[in-house]
């Protein structure tokens, strides 16, 4: 909601068997080339909006490290914006 386009759309789903949670919105998107980038602290994006300090989706990551989760980011699978997804079961 933060970091989306106003305005914009976020959905939240959860999957079973395997377990899967899922953050999608409709926002700018985050480019292939840094989506391994995002997950390291302290990193921002150049030119990412608002005041925030790096620490979302690195700190996300490492909760799904902890629980044997593998944290994946994709593109929206309906069109712009991106797909976070936390898959439970099977992670190493």
């Amino acid at each position: 909601i933060r970091y989306g386009r106003g305005g914009g759309v976020v959905t939240l789903a959860l999957k079973d068997s395997p377990v899967v949670l899922s953050v999608t919105d409709d926002g700018p998107g985050i480019p292939p080339e840094e989506r391994a980038l995002v997950v390291e602290r302290f990193y921002r994006r150049s030119g990412a909006p608002g005041d925030g300090c790096g620490l979302g989706l690195a700190i996300a990551r490492e909760i799904a490290i902890r629980h044997r989760a593998i944290l994946a980011i994709a593109d929206n699978p309906r069109g712009a914006g991106t797909q976070i997804e936390v898959k439970f079961g099977g992670g190493s």
